[in-house]
């Protein structure tokens, strides 16, 4: 028989194969494989293939888990009745309670390991007492650990199991099965030792007869609804599983960490064993943490630099345009345009597709030594020798201490050496030791609820009135006379900040061009980013493609009905749609984009309701009427001279005389620190 396999497999296909191998040598098939996850056999060259299906080994489901829950009254006197419903339902884990065993009776079910816990305990007379007991079987696949067992033998308090099931993910579940008697003790017993275990498992399952009826409202089941509430836990509404002549009855339950989690239920038709339903839930299963990044990058193996510099150099040529004729939006994307171009050419978009975290502390030589470590094992394969098999154990062992060592030494070099805060953060979560995790607010809260929340905040004091705005430079008078100066920017503060922006940590850019791809070329664009720099200065605005944030606007009905027949940006965050909203007069919302919020005039509206000319500054007009002489630096005041001056104005005049009637600056600045920090 040979097996003919060139594909990295799971471990349910790996272990369907291993069957398949000795299926097929007990019924002389010649050929044993796996194609695109499906497991092939064939008995020889000429006949036809056949495929191995999974249906019949539950082990091999690796999507879901089944479960079954019954009470069964006496595992004794119905084992008949017991297996047969095992063999139809296939389950992968078995709950059952009112076993009535005592510890001289063994059980034992096929494919199963079992775990029980016993009433044991025996009377006046020295025979063991009829009732209870919990017992819990697992299959085979699975792999299991006893966690607590309840070992009171009081017979109103209640018997469980707590143990711990290691998945076919890899990934550990909780399960505890558990029998309360009729007007037995409550569950606090249980609920004590579930809550030390319960918070370092991401899956969770509770079993069993309870006799607490979900369907009232008495002390018993509150009881449990409290503790299923407060546990964030999930009961599968199975509805009543007992039923007498009389009544109907909610006792037996299946309850699971997470709604999320549940595939389907079921439950008996009729009764199955006096009076008591078996439940059974599918119960679905993370999928195994595979590490499937695709990674896009510019490749630069290839790229002629000279060539590229002299491309970006024609592209880039500044007698070629007239910066003054051309919007500054529009300046920018043209600079951005012929970069990219360029860089398409000679340094293209390539995608790499990683399968696994990298691993820096693997050499080549280790990697040779693995080499070594596996063709041991194919040359013991091939020819079945044990002292090879000795050999590769061996050199398995060293090889695990050593890489172990390895690692260790080279986290304890790096986490020595590197002194940027950033960075560190960065480095650890690239070589996997810290997990990033991106989340935003609108995982919590609806769009709606955040805007009406921040909506409010914002109306706590009313907004002030177009006439108190012009009616301020009435309000004080001049005492000093000062001036900002702004100048501006060379090329060498260009040059500069590029090379000081390189040594910092990498981030997203808004235009998703990455500095870095022109660390050899800055002499090519810093002469045109200077340009872009300076304008933007100039016209006091700031260019479009590198805002990674947008303002909401937020106005009365009225005033949003004039924007009818303009186009407002939509704002997007995560995939999100944020709608505007008119619950505040004259006010914005600076939204950046991970929803961290900051108040402001809206730039928008001042344009909009401000009939002046836009060219003439709002603090070039106040300063002109009360005869102060100052400019403001113009690349802030696109978006905070009102508030700035508004706020400038008001401390003004709450100034002692001492401090407004100094002579020199110098002085004035020395007393005004004091004052405020006399007053924090």
């Amino acid at each position: 028989m040979k097996c003919i396999n060139n594909e990295f497999l799971s471990a349910d296909t790996y272990k369907l194969l291993k069957l398949a191998k000795a299926k097929a040598k007990d019924i002389n098939y010649k050929y044993a494989w796996v194609h695109k996850g499906m497991v092939y056999m064939k008995k020889n060259d000429d006949s036809s293939k056949i495929i191995i299906r999974i249906e019949d080994d539950p082990t091999c489901m690796s999507s879901n888990l089944k479960f079954l829950s019954l009470n069964v009254n006496s595992y004794t006197a119905h084992t008949a009745s017991f297996e047969l419903l095992v063999t139809e339902t296939k389950p992968h884990i078995i709950s059952v309670v009112e076993t009535w065993l005592n510890p001289e009776i063994s059980v034992s079910l096929n494919d199963y390991s079992a775990i029980r816990r016993d009433r044991g305990f025996t009377d006046e007379s020295g025979r063991y007492v009829r009732g209870g007991g919990v017992l819990c079987f697992i299959h085979k696949s699975l792999k299991s650990k006893v966690l607590f067992i309840s070992e009171s033998n009081h017979i109103n308090h209640p018997e469980f199991i707590i143990a711990d099931v290691t998945l076919s993910t890899g990934s550990h579940m909780l399960i505890s099965c558990i029998y309360r008697r009729p007007q037995g003790d409550l569950l606090d017993k249980f609920f004590l030792e579930f809550g030390k275990l319960y918070p370092h498992y991401n899956n969770v399952l509770i079993m069993g007869d309870l006799n607490c009826n979900l369907l009232k409202s008495d002390r018993a089941s509150n009881h449990l609804k409290s503790f299923i509430d407060d546990s964030a836990l999930f009961c599968v509404p199975f509805g009543s599983t007992f039923h007498t002549l009389e009544t109907d009855s909610w006792l037996d339950v299946i309850i699971l960490v997470s709604k999320d989690k549940l595939v389907n239920f079921s439950k008996s038709k009729p009764p199955f064993i006096d009076g008591h339903d078996f439940l059974i839930c599918e119960y679905k299963l993370g999928s195994q943490n595979h590490y499937n990044k695709v990674v896009k990058f510019r490749d630069f193996r290839n790229c002629n630099h000279q060539a590229l510099s002299q491309t970006l150099n024609e592209r880039l040529r500044l007698t070629d345009i007239d910066p003054e004729m051309i919007d500054l939006d529009e300046l920018v994307y043209f600079f951005l345009y012929q970069v990219t171009t360029s860089l398409n050419i000679y340094a293209p978009m390539s995608e790499r597709k990683i399968c696994r975290p990298k691993c820096p502390w693997i050499t080549r030589e280790l990697k040779l030594e693995f080499h070594e470590r596996d063709a041991l094992y194919k040359r013991y394969k091939r020819t079945g020798c044990q002292n090879l098999f000795s050999l590769y154990k061996i050199k398995r062992k060293e090889l695990k201490i050593k890489l172990m060592k390895v690692r260790n030494d080279y986290l304890k070099s790096f986490l020595e050496n590197e002194s940027n805060g950033s960075n560190i953060w960065t480095k650890l979560r690239r070589v996997g030791i810290v997990k990033s995790k991106q989340s935003s607010p609108l995982d919590h809260f609806d769009a709606d609820q955040l805007n009406k929340f921040y909506a409010n905040i914002l109306k706590k004091h009313l907004s002030c009135s177009r006439d108190f705005i012009l009616n301020l430079p009435h309000l004080y008078s001049k005492k000093v006379n000062f001036e900002f100066n702004w100048s501006k920017i060379d090329i060498v503060d260009v040059t500069k900040n590029l090379q000081l922006t390189l040594q910092k940590s990498s981030g997203k850019n808004p235009d998703r061009l990455d500095l870095k791809w022109l660390k050899d070329h800055i002499p090519q664009v810093s002469l045109f980013l200077n340009l872009i720099f300076n304008r933007s200065l100039e016209t006091g605005s700031f260019p479009e493609a590198w805002k990674s944030t947008k303002v909401m606007i937020l106005g009365s009905n009225r005033k949003l009905k004039s924007l009818a027949n303009i186009v407002l940006p939509q704002i997007i965050i995560d995939g999100n749609l944020i709608p505007y909203v008119n619950t505040t007069k004259h006010l914005g919302v600076h939204l950046s984009a991970n929803l961290s919020w900051d108040f402001h005039i809206s730039q928008f509206l001042r344009r909009l309701f401000t009939e002046e000319d836009p060219e003439i500054r709002r603090s070039d007009r106040l300063a002109a009427k009360n005869n102060i002489s100052f400019k403001m630096p113009n690349f802030a005041t696109t978006t905070y001279e009102h508030s700035f001056v508004v706020t400038a104005i008001r401390l003004w005049k709450d100034l002692p005389p001492e401090i407004v009637n100094v002579l020199s600056l110098e002085t004035f600045k020395v007393k005004l620190f004091d004052f405020l920090i006399s007053n924090e």
